[in-house]
């Protein structure tokens, strides 16, 4: 089963993003902001990394910085 990080701090967004999600059949992990999305890569394999762009403190770039350099294959969305 394909493992997709949601990270957006809007919680109904996030929420959205991850039922739908899981109504295909992905495994979803959320994530509330870029510094505990860092956290989770830097500890788990994701397939997939959707992120929000705009976040206080770590943003989408931080996501993505990280993503990439933890496993250069996974696949990042960036959404606004």
């Amino acid at each position: 089963m394909e493992r997709i990080l949601v990270v957006d701090d809007e919680k109904s967004m996030n929420e959205v993003l991850k039922i739908l999600l899981e109504s295909e059949g992905f495994d979803v992990t959320s994530a509330y902001s870029g510094t505990q999305a860092i956290s989770l890569l830097k500890g788990n394999h994701f397939d997939l990394v959707i992120t929000d762009i705009k976040m206080p403190g770590a943003d989408g770039f931080d996501v993505l910085r990280t993503a990439k350099e933890v496993d250069p294959d996974t696949i990042v969305i960036m959404i606004t």
